[in-house]
C-alpha cells in the first residue's frame, strides 16, 4: 500500500541525516533532525520534497497496477464474483452460445459489441445464492431495466454458463425512488428565495446538485446521507444545507425512512417524480 507524502518525506529526511557520507559533507552529527539542520527553503529541503512527490507517484502507480492485475486475475478465474460480472457484461442479445470442446465451455462464435446490451452489472453473494443486478443504458445514457424478453434471453445465457448448482436471483427493475426534504440556508446575494440563481433564474443549483448526486452514484452504490449533504455544501450560494428527512421505495413496496444509508434494489436511484423535491430556502 502506498505511503502518504508525509511518511515518504520523513523517511527520506531520516535517511539523509543518518547517512555517514552526507554527515561528512555537511558537517552534521546525525543527532539533530533534518528540520533542525536545514531550512524549509533550502535546496536540500526542496530536493527532499521533490523526491517525496516522485516516490509518491511511483507508489500510487504500483498500487494501481497491482489492483488492475488482481482484478484481471479475478475476471479470468471462473466462479469469482468478478468473473460472473464480466460474463454478464459479455451477453450478446440475439446470439446463440456454442459449445467449445477444447475449452469445455460455452461461447459465442463472434463478438458483436453492439449486441452487448447489458452495460451495468453488479454481482453479490448471499446465503447460498448469487444476486445479479442488470441494467442497460437509454439513448440519453441513463440506466434502465431490460425488457422482459431481453431479461429472459439473458437468464438462458447465464444459466448455461454459470456453475452447476449455483442459484441466481436476477434483478433488472425500474429505478428505486427516493423522496428528500431539505432545509437550505442560502446567501441572498447569490440565490433567489425560490433557490434559483440571481444571474439566471432558470437554474436551480440545489435541485441540479441533488439530481447530479443520484445520477453519478456508481451502479449498486450506496446512497449516503452525509455524502449528499457534503455535496450540497459545495453548491454556489448555499451556506448550510440540512437534510430534514429521506425515504425510499422499490417496486410496489411502500416508502420507508432512510436514516444513514440506502442500497437500492435496482442498482440505481431517481427522485420520485410524483412528489417534487421538497426544499425550504432560508436566507442568511
Amino acid at each position: 500500500m502506498a505511503r502518504t507524502i508525509s511518511e515518504i518525506r520523513e523517511s527520506i529526511k531520516q535517511s539523509f541525516v543518518a547517512n555517514a557520507e552526507l554527515q561528512a559533507i555537511y558537517g552534521i552529527s546525525g543527532v539533530n533532525s533534518f528540520d533542525d539542520e536545514f531550512s524549509t527553503v533550502s535546496l536540500e529541503a526542496q530536493f527532499v520534497e521533490q523526491m517525496a512527490v516522485t516516490s509518491k507517484i511511483i507508489e500510487d502507480l504500483q498500487d494501481l497496477h497491482l489492483k488492475e492485475v488482481n482484478q484481471r486475475i479475478s475476471e479470468m478465474t471462473p466462479g469469482t464474483l468478478f468473473w460472473y460480472q464480466k460474463t454478464a457484461l459479455d451477453f450478446q442479445m440475439g446470439y446463440t452460445l456454442v459449445w467449445n470442446n477444447e475449452k469445455l465451455t460455452y461461447e459465442y462464435y463472434s463478438i458483436d459489441e453492439a449486441a452487448r446490451i447489458v452495460k451495468l452489472c453488479a454481482v453479490s453473494e448471499g446465503a447460498g445464492f448469487l444476486t445479479v443486478k442488470l441494467a442497460k443504458l437509454s439513448s440519453s445514457g441513463l440506466p434502465e431495466k431490460l425488457e422482459p424478453y431481453q431479461l429472459n434471453a439473458f437468464k438462458n445465457y447465464f444459466e448455461s454458463i454459470k456453475y452447476a448448482g449455483v442459484i441466481v436471483n436476477y434483478i433488472s427493475d425500474d429505478a428505486d425512488k427516493i423522496r428528500l426534504k431539505l432545509k437550505v440556508y442560502y446567501n441572498p446575494s447569490i440565490l433567489n428565495a425560490d433557490g434559483s440563481l440571481l444571474t439566471d433564474s432558470s437554474r436551480f443549483p440545489v435541485v441540479d446538485a441533488v439530481n447530479d448526486y443520484l445520477r453519478l452514484m456508481p451502479f449498486n452504490g450506496v446512497f449516503n446521507v452525509t455524502s449528499l449533504v457534503d455535496s450540497l455544501q459545495q453548491v454556489e450560494g448555499v451556506v448550510n444545507p440540512l437534510l430534514v428527512s429521506a425515504s425510499a421505495q422499490y417496486g410496489l413496496h411502500p416508502f420507508a425512512p432512510v436514516i444513514d444509508y440506502y442500497r437500492s434494489n435496482a442498482g440505481y436511484i431517481v427522485h420520485d417524480d410524483v412528489i417534487p423535491l421538497d426544499i425550504q430556502y432560508i436566507a442568511l
